[in-house]
């Protein structure tokens, strides 16, 4: 009874000493990585006096995705400063980094400004802001992507914060400058499911966390696979394996053999591919 309480005490030592250990590294890593995204404002008005000289510029040929996200942006910044900021096209508009402009998507001036949008580097859901001057740059590699750089331009702008669907923050002032942006982003993770419930069912607030809502509830009907909870079989299929591992599934290929330390090793392999 003694070697077992001692046994159960060394064991409870060293998983708390793991969690101790663990959560110290995740905030000097959160540290550093607030350290590298520090806000700085420039001298340039946003928003004065709850008015604003810049226009909100999307392509003539406007996606669902850069057209809602143009109207997020309009929105958040009126309640925000009192300014609502016009949404035009981009016709007959080049880039010049006197005007001040917003730039949401694949506009001509993105083209004009020599920013760089590689949709390689950054996939769908990847993106980049940047200021030239007055101008200021919006565009993802997709159209989550772009829909993700006006949040994050409402984040350093407004301090914007998604809590609930019914519980969004932001700073609220009628003065506002323009944050000195160079800034690019990509979520480590291709696809994400955010799990919870408001995050699962509702596919626009699950936007905002950068999360999606389900395989059928994409946002604007979008068609997209990726792997969630009881895709297990899609990643080690039995039409693929059984054959050759009868040893990894059921009689009836309904289950798979969790022992099986093939089946395992073939699992990871298979999500390293996924993820990597």
């Amino acid at each position: 009874m003694k070697k077992q309480r001692l046994f159960i005490r060394i064991v409870a030592f060293v998983c708390m000493s793991v969690i101790l250990f663990s959560v110290g590294c995740t905030n000097n890593q959160e540290q550093n990585e607030s350290n590298v995204n520090t806000i700085t404002f420039t001298d340039i008005s946003l928003v004065q006096n709850a008015k604003s000289d810049y226009e909100i510029v999307l392509p003539d040929d406007a996606t669902n995705y850069e057209t809602y996200a143009a109207e997020e942006l309009q929105l958040y910044l009126s309640q925000a400063t009192g300014a609502k900021l016009n949404i035009v096209k981009d016709v007959s508009r080049s880039f010049n980094k006197d005007d001040k402009v917003i730039s949401v998507g694949q506009t001509s001036i993105l083209t004009g400004s020599g920013v760089k949008v590689d949709y390689n580097q950054l996939k769908r859901d990847g993106f980049v802001i940047k200021r030239l001057g007055n101008t200021l740059i919006l565009c993802g590699g997709g159209g989550y992507g772009t829909l993700y750089a006006v949040y994050e331009f409402l984040r350093q702008e407004i301090e914007w914060e998604a809590y609930a669907v019914d519980e969004i923050y932001f700073k609220k002032n009628v003065n506002l400058k323009v944050v000195d942006f160079d800034y690019s982003d990509k979520p480590a993770i291709e696809n994400r499911y955010g799990g919870w419930y408001a995050a699962a069912s509702d596919a626009y607030f699950a936007a905002k966390w950068r999360t999606f809502a389900g395989v059928n509830n994409m946002l604007f009907n979008e068609n997209i696979w990726y792997y969630y909870p009881h895709a297990l079989f899609k990643l080690v299929n039995p039409e693929g394996y059984a054959a050759e591992h009868p040893d990894w599934y059921s009689s009836s290929l309904g289950q798979p053999c969790y022992s099986s330390a093939g089946f395992r090793a073939q699992y990871i392999e298979n999500v390293k591919k996924v993820i990597l």
